[in-house]
């Protein structure tokens, strides 16, 4: 899996200053190598991870606990079809937009902070984009709770008394039915 600092590597300067300005320093240089060096310092920080996954809204902190609970990894097209997707901005998008400013979705809002990168990763059907947490950032995470049950659906209780096509619940032979 990929690593922070080849993930930032791939950004242009203008993403760096994005990524930047959402967790709320001010980068003391304009070149890329040192702008990385001080982003991967201060998104290698645990104070400041867990500073940063607070300030992220409910829906985006499910959406990284769910990523977590696979291993930090997900394919993007799933990934964006349940949590939306990264809006395409080249740099001067956004340098002019500013869309780091106001995520339209969970998914924006973890990648505007640093905490969500793009990787290729080999499958069995070629290669493939996944979103994913870097794992020096992953371990700086608290574990994610349980994943809720969805499918399938518990079995709900039967309700005293309740009759089903074949008569009261609970009785294990069908009625028979004769005809007259």
């Amino acid at each position: 899996m990929t690593t922070l600092q080849s993930s930032l590597r791939n950004y242009s300067p203008a993403m760096l200053r994005a990524i930047a300005e959402t967790n709320g320093i001010e980068l003391a240089s304009n070149q890329a190598s040192q702008m990385i060096e001080q982003l991967a310092a201060l998104l290698r920080d645990a104070d400041h991870v867990r500073a940063s996954l607070a300030a992220c809204t409910p829906a985006a902190q499910q959406a990284l606990a769910g990523l977590l609970r696979e291993e930090g990894r997900s394919p993007r097209p799933a990934f964006e079809r349940s949590h939306g997707v990264i809006r395409p901005a080249g740099p001067a998008r956004l340098e002019r937009e500013r869309p780091h400013l106001t995520p339209a979705n969970p998914t924006e809002e973890l990648w505007y902070r640093g905490l969500l990168h793009p990787t290729m990763v080999e499958t069995a059907n070629g290669l493939m984009e996944f979103l994913c947490v870097p794992p020096e950032l992953a371990s700086l995470l608290p574990s994610p709770p349980p994943a809720e049950r969805v499918f399938p659906p518990a079995p709900l209780p039967a309700a005293p008394g309740a009759v089903s096509l074949f008569g009261v619940l609970g009785n294990d032979q069908p009625e028979r039915f004769s005809e007259q």
